[in-house]
């Protein structure tokens, strides 16, 4: 009798520590603030709304080899509006590292900037790169100093047109 009660007492400590690591591990994600877990692709820490990412909020990514992180506004489970988008700090990857600006429909679109890895910046209008025609206008930042405005061209590296 005494190690059923024993039992009985310790069982729901047991149960107590065992930490849920997918899904909504912690707040309200379907109304309000929360962290979500989706084990195949990183954590979500923010406001929902309807179960979908919508607020403000930052996306982690568990294992990704190019896309790290996001935050900023989020709508229906996309970035929109103002946010960062960071991308793979890899010092020998001539991929861009980070973007802070606009997004529509989780897009770059609109005005923002855009740091490389190697120094350079580009501040400019996205709205051409978002629909898929591959430019962008604005002024790139070289790390000697020098800048130039213009019609650019994006690829892994940035060409004048």
């Amino acid at each position: 009798m005494k190690k059923l009660l024993l039992i009985l007492l310790l069982l729901p400590l047991l149960f107590s520590s065992c930490k849920k690591t997918e899904g909504c591990v912690e707040g309200d994600c379907k109304d309000g603030y929360g962290t979500f877990i989706d084990k195949y692709e990183g954590t979500y820490v923010g406001e929902f709304k309807n179960g979908k990412y919508h607020g403000e909020g930052t996306f982690t990514y568990l294992s990704s080899e190019t896309l790290e992180e996001e935050s900023g506004n989020w709508k229906n489970g996309e970035l929109d509006g103002y946010g960062t988008r960071i991308w793979s700090k890899n010092p020998n990857d001539i991929q861009q590292a980070r973007y802070e600006g606009d997004f529509e429909n989780g897009r770059i679109n609109g005005s923002g900037t855009k740091w490389y890895v190697w120094g350079d910046y580009f501040v400019g209008d996205f709205t051409s790169y978002s629909n898929g025609d591959g430019t962008q206008t604005g002024t790139m930042y070289s790390i000697n100093g020098t800048s130039e405005y213009g019609t650019w061209e994006t690829t892994l590296t940035y060409k004048r047109n």
